[in-house]
């Protein structure tokens, strides 16, 4: 094989309306960031923060294709061994030079078992050479399989091909950091006044529980193609969020809108509602190690009652799709996987699931108890009192619905502290791997506790396959295998309903990845454009 990457130049963005003067944007995040440091979160309010302070080797343009970020070009003669070659004259925000190095550094950390980050699973997908033996503290994280052979060369080291790895390098985990602040300052690097990154944004300021600012850096090099100077990031409530799009106070929210506080107002904000499709699902995850949820007849009764359909018809969730499997439709190219029993009856349906709690040994006399966390939402709210009163009619369940601040509920999945979770999950890259991934029975991010040897098998063998083609009938075969199993009840697949104010141009409707950069945005001269500085 060649250089199968070429060098991209800089396109500016299509700006069809004249700029308005000021270029300040306002954006409901919807929780404050757990952390800023890309190896201690996983969360999604962080995820869009932290890919506007940092900047990897590959990243995602505007349509949601992988695009060259601090890697002009890489070079592969088997797909195992892997060099890099990096931009020259990239500087850090504070005006240190970035070279190859700060990959190595950086990637060391996520994989040393001192840090304990979450994402360190990323290097063991990527089949990164030792990740095995240093995450087990059998090697030193510099044996890892990452070298810089020069300022702008990278080189990666896989113990078998990888078919997939560009798109893989688009995570957020992936970062470079800054390594002489780290070591400087420890776990308050990500302070404003600590902060050194390498993205089109810096960090500004930070207020705890109010609001995140950044500003554009000045070393970044794209700036010239950069047009916002700031924005502000806010941690509102969702009839926080909307009461203050209504004044003019934010400019977008993240996620679907489509709440009971919105309906009363869908006259007014109509013409503001733009769909955006998400790769991934919503639904509940189980915690299967723990009675009452060890037997998987339970799980199965509670997943086979859920009529999807009627649900989202009930929420008003008409622009949602209805969710049997994780991997939704088109996402690496792949056909959804659909369990016989999506196609019964509610009558089958139901009579299965009564028999399947019966044999469990639940009933009127012993009725099955237990309960949902969920992080506050009132979308997440009406999801559980409309799910809770269909299991209760149905099968008599009594479960009780617990809300937590968004940090809680991040700690008590992680911990497994839980009976039954909700669990919104979206797609780091174009391939069901990043879904799937989250029940490998060895990843970190398996908050379920489920293993199957089967399930672990079919994911394994996808890894080893070099194309598309050869990965899906595996992914099939693995979704199966979690239908049968139930750790986890998917819902639906979503559809981000977005408020936008009509002055915010740059967004891409029919990006398949539904991730934005704000680099990539701007601001018109519309009337109702803001005229001066609101935060």
């Amino acid at each position: 094989m060649g250089w199968f990457h070429t060098i991209f130049q800089a396109v500016g963005k299509p700006v069809e309306q004249p700029l308005a003067t000021l270029q300040e944007l306002v954006i409901n995040s919807s929780a404050y960031p757990e952390s800023l440091d890309p190896h201690k979160t996983i969360g999604g309010p962080e995820q869009k923060i932290i890919c506007d302070l940092l900047e990897g080797l590959f990243t995602l343009d505007r349509h949601g294709e992988v695009h060259p970020g601090m890697a002009l070009h890489a070079y592969t003669p088997d797909k195992k061994s892997w060099s890099f070659h990096l931009r020259p004259g990239v500087k850090w925000s504070n005006g240190d030079k970035l070279d190859a190095h700060d990959f190595v550094y950086s990637w060391r950390r996520l994989a040393d078992p001192k840090t304990a980050s979450p994402t360190a699973t990323l290097l063991q997908t990527m089949k990164i050479a030792h990740i095995e033996e240093i995450l087990a503290g059998k090697l030193p994280p510099e044996a890892l399989g990452i070298k810089a052979l020069g300022p702008l060369t990278l080189q990666l080291s896989l113990s078998q091909p990888l078919g997939f790895l560009k798109k893989l390098l688009v995570n957020s985990g992936l970062l470079p950091l800054h390594q002489a602040t780290i070591e400087h300052y420890g776990d308050q690097w990500t302070q404003p006044t600590h902060w050194v990154g390498n993205g089109p944004y810096s960090l500004k300021q930070q207020v705890l529980n109010e609001k995140t600012v950044l500003v554009r850096n000045p070393h970044y090099w794209n700036n010239q193609h950069t047009t916002i100077e700031q924005v502000t990031y806010l941690p509102l409530s969702e009839e926080s969020a909307i009461a203050r799009y209504q004044t003019g106070a934010i400019d977008l929210t993240p996620t679907r809108a489509s709440t009971d506080l919105l309906k009363k107002s869908k006259k007014e904000l109509a013409k503001d509602l733009r769909p955006f499709p998400v790769p991934g699902f919503s639904g509940y995850q189980i915690n299967t190690t723990a009675p009452p949820f060890d037997d998987v007849r339970v799980r199965k009764a509670l997943n086979l009652i859920v009529d999807r359909q009627a649900l989202l018809q009930q929420l008003d969730f008409a622009e949602q799709r209805p969710a049997y499997n994780l991997v939704p439709n088109g996402l690496g190219g792949l056909t959804p996987y659909q369990p016989e029993w999506a196609l019964w009856s509610s009558e089958q349906r139901l009579k299965t699931a009564q028999a399947l709690l019966q044999a469990a040994g639940y009933g009127p006399g012993n009725p099955l108890k237990f309960t949902l966390i969920y992080p506050t939402s009132e979308a997440n709210k009406q999801l559980a009192l409309a799910v809770r009163a269909l299991w209760q009619a149905h099968l008599g369940v009594e479960m009780t619905l617990l809300s937590q601040e968004w940090r809680l509920y991040l700690e008590e999945t992680r911990l497994r502290n839980y009976q039954m979770a909700h669990l919104g999950l979206s797609a780091t890259y174009n391939d069901p791997y990043s879904l799937l991934d989250c029940q490998y029975s060895h990843s970190s991010c398996n908050e379920t506790g489920y293993n199957n040897p089967n399930f672990d098998h079919y994911l394994e063998k996808a890894l080893e396959c070099l194309s598309d083609a050869e990965r899906r009938p595996l992914y099939h075969k693995a979704e199966a295998q979690l239908a049968e199993d139930v750790p986890i009840i998917p819902l639906f697949h979503p559809v981000a309903i977005r408020l936008i104010k009509p002055y915010v141009g740059g967004l891409c409707d029919n990006n398949p990845m539904d991730f934005f950069f704000t680099k990539d945005l701007y601001i018109t001269n519309h009337p109702l454009a803001p005229k001066k500085a609101r935060y």
